[in-house]
């Protein structure tokens, strides 16, 4: 999906490995392994990524919140927590469609447990006892066949905990709630597992109201950090390849754990197997902050948490410092010590920059010597690398207005190469900008060259300026209304784990579609909206409702 698909790894298994029909593995062919996908009843639109104990003795998965069905593949595999000697009774029910299913349950690497195995029937049931502690995997095929990719039946699926008085919960992280939170140590990492947090916290609605913005808060820990010296800082956060977490870091200030939040800021955590991932901050001597980790729509798993000094500010962190580019030049850079906020972010905004509101920015100045399309190409290691925007602005200096500001997309971590294309002028002096996504920061290379083939810029330009997405936020409709010249126009939608929800392409001349986004989870996504010959024109958040 070019530069959404890495803004977070989206927490998908596939294993390659020969499998019975008879009983399913997830394969290659277009099944996948979930780690969250189970509701419990009294929360029928919030995962459930905990242990069945006698507390949470029935799950169910279903996306419509009514147990009236729910879409699966066949082979498709989802992940259920067990205590050691937990009998549960797994059943489909009220299927709508004729082909028969029978279910299977596989262990935490993906292989069959021999015998746990139910043939196929239109509504099916089979009885398993766990013999570990920890992650079980509920398969479905159709007919003892496995790999019919792209087929799905609509069914309720419920899971019994049969022995639930006798399996006892375990007790909740002692830093599941803010007044119990952790002291973070200067340069002192916590190693951490939110399996157990509950997944809802008596003060969810607070961090809602302070700002944080990402998602609604699921399986958060607290910790808390009173500076001794105030400056910069880094909370620095990673998680295994195996069983991480996928998180969201919360950054609130309070005078205590009951009292009010002063401010919150939503920042990208660690993702499960890519390394060390590295948010800048400013903080006070003398106050107290208190640091959350989110469980991403509901993941739960083991992390590490650190918070170090910062060292001093890269020298282009403001625009006045801008090193020059130098066509077909590349420069590799970091933003890691970037300050997160820049005197000149509301100018940034108010030139129609619009991706987000700008973090941890870098600065590159660039005079075309002729009018062409020009590719802005950025990369981003695959461990430590930076997920970003790129802005384009003119200005006849640093101090003056920024005209025209444009949100591209930038590199991802590992994604390859991404070629933005940007019509200049001659003679005209421009501004780029790296924005970490969301408070992202890593290394990343940046070049500018010139296009030699293509002289389509400004029929681009003009193409762009004329689509419009309403209403946003939006509920069940989004609108998509433009006019353009000789091009077609791909729009897509992403989640903001970079999984592609919707996409349509609209022929030229003047189109209004309109895209049924009512089956979406509420959040933010992102509209990448893309012309001919795949040449990136922009992204838009959606904000969905």
């Amino acid at each position: 999906m070019n530069i959404l698909k890495s803004v977070f790894t989206f927490a998908v298994l596939i294993l390659v490995n020969n499998f019975s029909f008879a009983q399913c593995t997830p394969s290659v062919t277009g099944q996948h392994v979930w780690n969250n996908p189970f509701h419990e009843p009294v929360h029928p639109t919030t995962n459930f990524g905990g242990y069945m104990c006698n507390l949470h003795d029935t799950l169910i998965a279903d996306t419509t919140g009514g147990n009236g069905g729910w879409q699966f593949f066949f082979g498709d595999g989802y992940a259920v927590r067990l205590i050691a000697g937990s009998q549960i009774h797994v059943a489909t029910y009220a299927s709508n469609v004729a082909i028969p299913f029978g279910l299977t349950i596989n262990d935490s690497t993906l292989q069959t447990i021999v015998g746990a195995h139910s043939a196929a029937a239109l509504n099916d049931s089979i009885n398993f006892t766990a013999p570990y502690t920890g992650l079980f995997y509920v398969v479905f095929d159709s007919n003892n066949i496995c790999n019919i990719d792209g087929q799905f039946a609509v069914a309720s699926v419920i899971i019994n905990l049969k022995n639930a008085a006798t399996v006892n919960c375990f007790l909740a992280p002692i830093n599941d709630t803010i007044c119990g939170a952790k002291t973070l140590i200067l340069n002192t990492p916590i190693t951490d597992d939110n399996t157990n947090a509950v997944p809802t916290d008596p003060r969810d609605n607070d961090v809602v109201a302070s700002g944080f913005g990402c998602s609604s808060p699921n399986n958060t820990l607290w910790y808390s950090f009173t500076p001794a010296m105030s400056g910069n800082y880094l909370i620095e956060t990673s998680s295994p390849a195996n069983y991480g977490l996928d998180a969201w870091v919360g950054l609130l200030s309070a005078t205590s754990c009951i009292s009010p939040f002063i401010k919150d800021s939503c920042m990208q955590g660690c993702t499960n197997g890519q390394g060390i991932n590295k948010n800048f901050v400013t903080l006070s001597a003398g106050n107290t902050y208190y640091i959350m980790i989110d469980g991403q729509s509901g993941s739960v798993g083991k992390f590490t948490v650190e918070i170090i000094n910062a060292p001093p500010a890269p020298v282009n962190d403001t625009i006045c410092g801008a090193k020059t580019l130098v066509l077909n030049t590349p420069i590799t850079d970091d933003n890691t010590n970037a300050a997160p906020t820049d005197p000149r972010d509301n100018d940034v905004i108010a030139s129609g920059y619009g991706c987000s509101t700008p973090n941890n920015t870098l600065w590159y100045e660039f005079t075309s010597l002729a009018s062409a399309n020009y590719f802005i190409q950025t990369n981003s290691p695959a461990i430590n690398g930076l997920h970003g925007w790129v802005g384009v602005f003119n200005a006849t200096s640093c101090s003056t207005g920024l005209n025209n500001g444009s949100c591209l997309p930038a590199c991802a971590p590992g994604n390859g190469t991404i070629n933005d294309t940007v019509f200049m002028t001659a003679g005209t002096h421009y501004y780029i900008m790296v924005d970490g996504f969301l408070g992202a920061v890593g290394s990343y290379t940046i070049e500018i060259t010139k296009d030699t083939t293509s002289s389509i810029g400004i029929n681009t330009i003009k193409a762009f300026s004329a689509i419009s997405f309403s209403p946003n936020p939006a509920t069940d409709w989004l609108t998509i209304k433009g006019k353009w010249l000789n091009e077609n126009i791909k729009i897509e939608v992403f989640d903001l784990l970079g999984k592609q929800q919707q996409s349509i392409t609209l022929n030229d001349n003047e189109t209004i579609q309109k895209i049924d986004i009512s089956a979406l989870p509420n959040g933010i996504y992102f509209i990448k909206t893309t012309g001919t010959n795949g040449k990136m024109l922009c992204v838009n958040k959606l904000i969905k409702q």
